[in-house]
């Protein structure tokens, strides 16, 4: 079974759960709002994990993007990650 996660449930968020609920057979979100949606919700990017994931879409605020990645990173996320906009590459 093939499973997305959209961090972030603004606009964009929003539309990139829509669109990948064509391609995925689930598809959660991970917020800090109580929504009142039909996807599955989490409140914390740890959580959300434990669904194992093959895709994470991050579409938070831009200036968390970096954050998200390196969280990602810290709880050994190997799957595919888009980045809704770019970051500058830290070195």
């Amino acid at each position: 079974m093939s499973k997305a996660l959209v961090q972030g449930f603004g606009s964009i968020g929003s539309r990139h759960a829509r669109l990948l609920k064509e391609f995925y057979d689930e598809v959660h979100i991970v917020s800090r709002r109580d929504l009142d949606i039909s996807f599955p919700c989490h409140s914390s990017l740890k959580k959300a994990l434990s669904e194992k994931p093959d895709l994470v879409v991050i579409a938070n605020e831009t200036h968390l993007h970096h954050d998200s990645l390196c969280s990602l990173k810290q709880l050994n996320f190997s799957g595919k990650i888009l980045i809704e906009k770019p970051i500058p590459l830290l070195c």
